[in-house]
């Protein structure tokens, strides 16, 4: 999968869930990822917007860990 091999390069742990939700006649499947990183949001933006249907849900900082979670949906 290519966001954990990604991940795995740059010496990151993510954790990485998925599933789908109805709308309507329309299934899109999601992925959930959960990221531990010592890099703050900004390093991260440039990133992160280039998945489209990427929502982030939490983004924590404690002791100099930035812990994001989020979603990836696709149609």
């Amino acid at each position: 999968m290519f966001a954990k091999d990604l991940f795995q390069a740059l010496n990151l742990s993510i954790s990485l869930g998925k599933g789908q939700v109805k709308t309507g006649n329309k299934v899109y499947k999601y992925l959930t990822f959960r990221i531990n990183s010592t890099y703050d949001p900004e390093i991260w933006e440039r990133m992160l917007t280039k998945f489209s249907g990427l929502t982030v849900n939490n983004i924590r900082y404690n002791n100099g860990t930035w812990n994001y979670e989020g979603t990836i949906y696709v149609q």
